[in-house]
């Protein structure tokens, strides 16, 4: 626990009582997910229509 008193040790303990809200958690998701590094993003769903279809909307053929 990285302690080096008794009173840092029952802080550690005493925290373990501490409960977030949904909202709290949420915002805690929000602004610690990570950053999509570059070539993570050429695998979206938008990125890979543009690069198969150079941007033009095609249609599926009904099967």
């Amino acid at each position: 626990m990285g302690v080096s008193k008794v009173e840092q040790l029952h802080d550690n303990i005493e925290a373990l009582n501490v409960r977030l809200s949904p909202d709290h958690l949420d915002m805690l998701d929000k602004v610690s997910a990570p950053t999509q590094k570059m070539l993570y993003s050429l695998f979206t769903p938008q990125l890979r229509q543009h690069a198969v279809f150079g941007g033009s909307q095609v249609r599926s053929w009904a099967g």
